[in-house]
């Protein structure tokens, strides 16, 4: 189904010499003018490849205080990949990246504090 699929997609498209530049332009503008005057005459775009641009607004994740700090650091550890996968950077610290990804942790158990250890959320001692 798939290579019939792009078959298809290649006979629509066709295999044709690109034009110059200076031609290229003249057809656009005179090709706008003719879609202005006949809809029905526009041409029909290709999607863009590649991956869907990232929004800037995301809604904060929030992990809940009442679960067990396993489950805490596990969720926590989670985020922080999903983060690194979206922003291509590994964040120097916690609150860096608790202010980046805009996770909302729970409160560290008293004497503990969350850091960063070889890619995961850890509880370490003050």
């Amino acid at each position: 189904m798939f290579l019939a699929l792009a078959l298809a997609l290649a006979g629509v498209t066709g295999c044709k010499k690109h034009e110059p530049t200076a031609t290229a332009g003249a057809n656009t503008s005179s090709n706008a003018a003719q879609t202005e005057q006949d809809p029905s005459n526009a041409q029909i775009q290709p999607p863009t490849r590649g991956p869907a641009p990232v929004t800037a607004t995301r809604a904060p994740v929030v992990i809940p205080e009442n679960a067990d700090t396993s489950a805490i650091l596990g969720q926590l550890s989670l985020e922080l990949r999903r983060y690194v996968l979206r922003s291509h950077t590994a964040p120097k610290s916690f609150e860096e990246f608790v202010k980046a990804s805009q996770v909302q942790a729970p409160p560290a158990p008293p004497g503990k504090k969350y850091q960063i250890e070889k890619g995961a959320v850890v509880l370490v001692s003050r």
